[in-house]
């Protein structure tokens, strides 16, 4: 990549480019006609300039979901309309020829008939600083030379290390493209018909780990290939009429994955042991499946003596999925367990009804009232499966079961808005929701009841204050902490797998009963024309009040401030601010297994350790715009900066109970700890100026001159430093370190300082 103080691309072109525009003889306005047509629009061609060097800029983290690089860049716009105004044609183009670029088009007549064709494009960028040793052989097959393979088999981790020093570059990004054509048709004043087809693709790479071996042994990352796309077909016909509408709509989506399987060679391995590991490991990947969706949807006005309507909508959904099994493992020294079927054959129904009332039956009270009903039922075989094996290395002779999900869950509300004097309004509320699992899910039903109140203060036109208040309340039926365990193990291995299993006293966060608290706050005032003033805050406290391991609180708040100020008729400033706080608490215990006799795990409180996540936003910005010379100069300038930090502290007894290596219980931890540690912060800092200068040469011509500034700042200590090889990778919480035989790939997120400098023409006609 091409370096130094000042990087400038397609300067001539751009040169070519103004000159081109500035031919164009002078408007007075902007529009113009064009053979019966009035044309309008905009166009924009400049050319961007980075100086410094490329290092300072050239980070994924810049280039995440844009492309913003050296060079000519463009955006146009175009209407062109019939005298009469029937007839039209629009179209725009945003980040031409550019790896985000975005193009739109439609055409037809006003209230009649409209064709929409429409593309997009943007990259998502995971790192650019990976570096790999393996060979994308197509098919999902990554492999290593021979003769590296053989010299890590031979020399273990010091090989493995002088291997990985000479790994080459390899991108880790993958390009998002999509295309839509839809089609809308009125032949009838109250009839609508409409037909549209959507098409996704996704191609690149992606991180992705696999390991060899049992828990514990070596693993290896990789830049997985993608190629993968969904398309999605729509329909629907409607009749409205004055007081009624109906619509009939169909949609339907197919997803394909191009790669089965993935396939990656083991660096540790030069031929296949049934005690050593595969020479390989192959995992499967997402499967070919589709989705239709039938839906009907209402609305009409209730022949009552106030205003009310009533809305809702019926659908009806399927989805299948019928892709291959494959082998238990590509290990040929083990015998692979046999498959219960050769493929899934699997189908999922879905049925929703969502229905709304509303209603204004005096002058001062406003009701609405709701109902959904969801419902998820798995017509999926239950298959048994009578062996698996663990990263193609460990063959479990096991019977293990699959266990498909159902439920369905009901939502329902009341709302009431009544004007208690002419400033003051009271809003009440209730809401209800269930869901009713299948006994395969620890709680069958859970109850959530939730009350709210408002009250909305408004004194005179400038000034409006908000206060609302909610409470609510989840209660289940009694947690079955076995019962997902009793319906994939056979019944003679149960009691022997939960004491391996979940603690009794843990509660998943989904399921557990709750108290929630949520307060919020809301004052906007407008004192002056020139002056207008906003303030946001709210609180909320969930906590598990049942659950003595699992999340026991989330506590979340957050206030903010924006300002709005005009002090003379060429100047607006405004100024903002937002802090978020959010906070888990987790408790649970630490449960050693006796690998001499793996039935037996040792549950004592002593064990119990606990930790708090905290995660804390600032955002702020400050931002103007001037006209220095009516109709001709105008400049605008902002400042953001948002800064992010995450702490994970953790509290625990350093002198807990474990297994020695020989099997025996004793108070010093095992090898592999059981001590809480806290975690190293996470910071993150982005700080983003913007200044603009826009010169109107012509009412219809403009130049504009940006500068913009980024400064990216990341420290994350799970990336920090990544390198291929990782000396001290294989380290247990006692803080012993071994000799590390794990492939990395290096992906970090690098910080950047970017300054970019732009310069464009804008045409307007």
């Amino acid at each position: 990549m091409e370096t130094g103080r000042m990087r400038y691309l397609g300067g001539g072109g751009l040169a070519v480019a103004l000159g081109l525009l500035l031919g164009f003889p002078s408007l007075t306005s902007a529009q113009t006609e064009l053979e019966g047509m009035v044309v309008t629009g905009e166009v924009e061609v400049g050319s961007r300039v980075f100086p410094g060097d490329a290092s300072d800029w050239d980070s994924a983290k810049y280039e995440e979901y844009r492309e913003q690089r050296p060079g000519i860049f463009g955006n146009a716009r175009l209407l062109l309309e019939g005298k009469e105004g029937k007839y039209y044609f629009e179209g725009s183009a945003t980040d031409i020829a550019e790896r985000d670029q975005h193009y739109e088009v439609a055409s037809g007549r006003y209230g009649r008939y409209r064709l929409e064709l429409e593309y997009d494009e943007h990259p998502h960028v995971f790192s650019n600083t990976a570096r790999t040793l393996y060979t994308n052989e197509g098919g999902g097959v990554l492999t290593l030379p021979d003769a590296t393979q053989s010299a890590i088999q031979a020399g273990g981790s010091a090989a493995l290390q002088s291997a990985l020093s000479g790994a080459t570059g390899v991108p880790l990004r993958f390009r998002l493209q999509t295309a839509r054509v839809g089609f809308f048709y009125r032949p009838l004043t109250d009839l609508e018909l409409n037909a549209g087809y959507w098409i996704q693709e996704k191609e690149g790479t992606r991180p992705f780990g696999m390991g060899f071996g049992s828990p514990g042994a070596n693993f290896a990352n990789v830049a997985a290939p993608i190629d993968e796309r969904t398309h999605e077909v729509t329909g629907g016909i409607q009749v409205a009429r004055d007081t009624w509408s109906l619509r009939l709509g169909y949609t339907g989506s197919f997803y394909e994955n191009d790669l089965d399987t993935l396939t990656v060679d083991n660096p540790l391995r030069g031929t296949d042991s049934a005690t050593l590991g595969s020479t390989r490991g192959r995992t499967d990947l997402a499967p070919d499946n589709s989705a239709h969706t039938v839906s009907l949807s209402g609305a009409a006005t209730l022949p009552v003596g106030f205003p009310a309507r009533f809305a809702g909508t019926l659908s009806y959904g399927m989805r299948f999925q019928d892709d291959p099994f494959i082998p238990h493992t590509i290990n040929s020294a083990i015998a692979s367990p046999a498959l219960p079927a050769s493929s899934l054959d699997g189908e999922v129904r879905t049925l929703l009804a969502n229905l709304l009332l509303t209603g204004r039956p005096h002058r001062d009270l406003n009701l609405t009232a709701r109902y959904r009903f969801y419902d998820y039922n798995s017509d999926i075989p239950i298959l048994a499966f009578s062996a698996h094996v663990v990263n193609d290395r460990t063959l479990v002779p096991e019977t293990r079961f699959t266990t498909p999900m159902d439920y369905h869950k009901h939502n329902a509300g009341l709302d009431a808005s009544y004007r208690l004097a002419r400033p003051t309004t009271l809003k009440v509320g209730y809401e209800w929701e269930r869901w009713d699992r299948s006994d395969h899910r620890e709680v069958i039903r859970t109850d959530e009841h939730t009350a709210k109140a408002a009250i909305d203060y408004k004194p005179a036109a400038w000034a409006l204050l908000r206060t609302g208040y909610q409470f609510g309340i989840r209660r289940g039926t009694d947690y079955n902490t076995f019962a997902h365990l009793a319906h994939s193990v056979e019944e003679a291995d149960l009691a022997g797998a939960q004491p391996q299993s979940q603690s009794t006293l843990l509660r998943k966060l989904d399921e557990a009963d709750r108290l929630r608290h949520q307060v919020d706050l809301l004052a906007q005032l407008t004192p002056r024309e020139d002056l207008t003033l906003a303030f946001t805050g709210n609180y909320g406290l969930t906590n598990y009040d049942e659950s003595t391991f699992g999340l026991t609180d989330d506590k979340r708040w957050s206030v903010g401030t924006d300002v709005g100020y005009r002090p003379l008729a060429w100047l607006g400033l405004s100024a903002w601010y937002t802090f978020e706080n959010i906070e888990f608490k987790q408790q649970s215990r630490w449960r050693p297994r006796n690998f001499l006799t793996p039935t037996t795990v040792a549950d004592d409180p002593v064990n119990d350790w606990s930790s708090t996540s905290e995660d804390q936003v600032h955002t702020a910005g400050v931002g103007a715009e001037m006209v220095l010379i009516p109709d001709r100069l105008d400049a605008s300038f902002s400042y953001i900066i948002e800064v992010a930090k995450a702490k994970t502290l953790a509290a625990g007894v350093p002198g807990a109970l474990g297994f020695t290596a020989a099997g025996a219980l004793t108070t010093t931890p095992a090898a592999d700890g059981g001590n809480a540690v806290d975690w190293p912060d996470i910071k993150d800092t982005l700080q983003t100026f913007i200044a603009a200068l826009r010169y109107h040469l012509q009412k219809n011509l403009t130049v504009k001159a940006e500068y913009r500034f980024e400064h990216f700042n990341l420290s994350n200590f799970k990336t920090d430093g990544l390198e291929p090889f990782m000396a001290s990778s294989n380290v247990n919480a006692s803080g012993v370190v071994s000799a590390s035989t794990d492939v990395f790939l290096g992906d970090r997120v690098n910080d950047y300082v970017a300054h970019v400098i732009a310069l464009s023409l804008i045409y307007r006609f």
